[in-house]
């Protein structure tokens, strides 16, 4: 039956109900801020749970009376009304924008989000013998995200962000404020495993391009770009002086100490900034600009930026993108010393697992030098007990 009790180290919701839904058989305990709300669905429950047992019909008409069955848009709104505006990012906001209508294009927003996983659709696509073409639930916007072109590593990407929403409303809004689904609309399941999807491909920069860049003939600017971010080893927009869908990541002057070579960043998904060493190629350039009288260390914006990187690209001949700079630097790290580690270090990753498959893999060299490291050990010992 249901039971009613209170749990005071929860200051939020303290007053608590555990019962079980007639429909999944799972027990679901919820909590609620006053209890009066708490008691009248604690009542609400114990009947329920009477007239299921007593195959009562109902309790049917009870259960869905008081468990109403939002929308996607209703979902999506109060996303947006409830954790979006909260955002300082725009890119942030415009991004999972971006998400929701990718899926609203592909599944009516009028549809119920309890009816997302059971829905059919002829793709029109087989993939065996046996294949009829119909898709079901995820593997529908799945399907049509694929057929349109898109990687699936970044259809895995645009699921996570809608599994945070839908996991927001399991928790939050709806009539009472406990969630406006009972269950997981979106699974970590429902993603691409590791094996259904296809390797990450990165820039590997070679000795001979690693040569060009040094000496291709550049302009002063873009010389001075290409050697901040090789040196720094930092993502493109936590440099520019410019940026004007978040202006707290701006680097001005006060968070360059030139004094102590150090600067202060804002790095991804960071509230406050950090202090990084700032190699002495940097700060000469940051001192040149501030002696010129520039008005940020770097003032250029994203576009600006890229247009730069572009022109580098057709002097060199080398496809690069700012973010290969950074890789540049992790890979120069990982042969020098072997390991996954310094080259983490060297661009402020701690995540091997992201270090070893978006910046450096292990190299050739690395595995050479481990080699050569394994057999003198080996000759030592034998050696040794000869």
């Amino acid at each position: 039956m249901a039971r009613a009790y209170n749990k005071k180290s929860d200051t939020n919701k303290p007053y608590k109900l555990d019962y079980t839904d007639p429909t999944t058989g799972k027990r679901k305990r919820v909590g609620f801020k006053v209890k009066a709300q708490r008691d009248e669905e604690h009542l609400r429950w114990e009947l329920i749970e009477t007239y299921f047992k007593n195959n009562n019909p109902q309790w049917r008409k009870l259960y869905e009376e008081n468990n109403t069955m939002y929308t996607i848009a209703e979902v999506f709104e109060a996303y947006r009304n409830n954790v979006l505006i909260n955002k300082a990012s725009q890119l942030t906001i415009n991004k999972y924008e971006t998400v929701m209508k990718s899926f609203t294009d592909i599944i009516p927003d009028s549809t119920p989000v309890d009816k997302i996983r059971s829905l059919k659709r002829q793709m029109g696509i087989k993939k065996h013998a046996k294949d009829d073409g119909y898709r079901q639930g995820w593997e529908i916007y799945k399907t049509h995200r694929e057929m349109a072109g898109r990687a699936r590593q970044g259809i895995n990407s645009y699921l996570r962000d809608l599994r945070n929403i839908f996991m927001w409303a399991m928790q939050a809004g709806g009539s009472n404020g406990t969630g406006m689904v009972t269950f997981e609309v979106l699974t970590k399941q429902d993603k691409y495993n590791a094996a259904e999807v296809n390797p990450i491909k990165i820039k590997i920069w070679t000795d001979k391009e690693i040569t060009t860049l040094k000496q291709c003939d550049l302009t002063e600017l873009e010389r001075d770009i290409v050697t901040i971010y090789r040196v720094t080893g930092f993502r493109a927009k936590e440099v520019i002086g410019r940026n004007y869908l978040n202006r707290d990541k701006e680097l001005k002057w006060h968070h360059i100490d030139f004094e102590n070579n150090k600067m202060h960043i804002l790095e991804k998904r960071g509230k406050i900034r950090t202090e990084k060493y700032m190699d002495p190629e940097v700060r000469a350039i940051f001192r040149k600009y501030f002696l010129a009288g520039h008005d940020r260390p770097l003032d250029i914006g994203y576009d600006k930026l890229n247009s730069i990187i572009k022109s580098v690209n057709k002097k060199t001949r080398i496809a690069f993108t700012c973010h290969d700079l950074r890789r540049l630097k992790a890979q120069l790290a990982e042969r020098d010393s072997v390991n996954n580690n310094a080259a983490g270090t060297a661009i402020g990753d701690s995540t091997e697992s992201v270090v070893t498959t978006h910046y450096a893999p292990e190299s050739i060299h690395s595995q050479r030098m481990v080699n050569e490291q394994i057999r003198a050990t080996y000759n030592h010992i034998t050696r040794g007990n000869a």
